[in-house]
């Protein structure tokens, strides 16, 4: 199978793909905005054109249903083929399959194609998820920032972290 080919078990990526090909995987994500579900539909199809793959999305309102789920087959003794494939989680999701050991074992994450895109040294939260080290078990998805701007003219020195913006918004109501 697939998860027997998995970049974590010592296999390089083009194994994984080849032991993917003609399969589908469930991937379980948050299915409650548009643009987000528009872009899965849009990688389900370059995932099938490309590598013959079928992706479904298993669309959560909480994707801690699917980790309820993970925990539930785990405690049933369904250590292989559970019924979540791929899962995109949040911070305490993550941490909670990792206390759980429920994660692939191996760190995987520095063997995909992609991740020599990114800069983990500069962007060090890469390798943290809701405080948590991934420790090579979980892959960026996106990154969520708040971005503010200011009128130099108005406001010349802006809160400069967060104890000085509660300050700001206190005065400035």
């Amino acid at each position: 199978t697939a998860s027997e080919h998995s970049v974590a078990s010592g296999h390089d990526f083009s194994s994984v793909i080849n032991a993917a090909t003609g399969q589908t995987v469930y991937f379980n994500a948050w299915g409650g905005d548009d643009k987000i579900n528009a872009y899965i539909e849009w990688a389900s199809a370059e995932v099938s054109e490309r590598f013959d793959i079928t992706l479904v999305h298993v669309k959560l309102g909480d994707t801690g249903a699917a980790v309820s789920r993970i925990l539930a087959e785990k405690a049933a003794g369904r250590d292989t083929n559970g019924s979540v494939d791929l899962l995109w989680v949040n911070g305490a999701n993550f941490a909670a399959l990792k206390q759980h050991s429920l994660l692939q074992p191996a760190p995987w994450v520095e063997d995909l194609p992609n991740w020599q895109f990114t800069d983990a040294a500069a962007l060090p939260a890469l390798k943290l998820d809701f405080a948590e080290p991934t420790g090579g078990l979980e892959s960026p998805w996106g990154r969520a920032q708040l971005v503010f701007s200011h009128d130099t003219a108005i406001t010349p020195l802006p809160p400069k972290n967060a104890m000085t913006l509660a300050s700001y918004i206190k005065e400035h109501p």
